[in-house]
């Protein structure tokens, strides 16, 4: 019997684990997580390898700019794309990179600078519905009707 109790002990902690682990992969926050570090954690090693390479070597200043510029063209589309993907802090996070030409290399520097006011705009219903869900949440009564008269379909930016 005490056998037979440990198994099903270890069963159900199992069980349990397996729930948790299952959650927590369609949690938004490890979601994101996960698409930002598959990624961009490739892009970081890079970079991180060619520093500590040209540390040990002691590679020639045009080597070390040529072989850098090439890094810089290669990743910075892919920087772009996760940015645009994940939306929020990255997408600021784009925005200010994009504003330091004095600290950023100009290949992300250029493609950045397109986050400032020229992302894809959000359907005007997914707007509507957002609107009416904050309204319904903080402030009962109101609705998207009751406040505004109409959006305009386009959106003179979009950021």
């Amino acid at each position: 019997m005490f056998a037979n109790s440990r198994w099903f002990l270890a069963a159900g902690v199992a069980t349990a684990s397996a729930y948790q682990v299952n959650r927590a992969f369609r949690s938004e926050p490890i979601r994101r997580a996960t698409y930002f570090w598959w990624n961009i954690g490739p892009v970081v090693a890079h970079y991180k390898f060619t520093k500590w390479w040209f540390t040990k070597t002691g590679a020639e200043l045009q080597k070390r700019d040529r072989v850098y510029n090439e890094l810089h063209a290669r990743y910075a589309p892919r920087c772009y794309r996760a940015a645009i993907h994940l939306k929020g802090l990255y997408v600021k996070l784009a925005q200010i990179t994009s504003s330091r030409p004095d600290f950023v290399p100009p290949q992300y520097v250029d493609l950045f600078v397109k986050v400032q006011d020229s992302l894809p705009q959000w359907h005007v219903d997914g707007v509507k519905e957002i609107i009416d869900e904050s309204f319904h949440k903080y402030h009962e009564g109101l609705s998207y009707e009751n406040v505004f008269e109409e959006i305009d379909d386009i959106a003179l930016g979009s950021a």
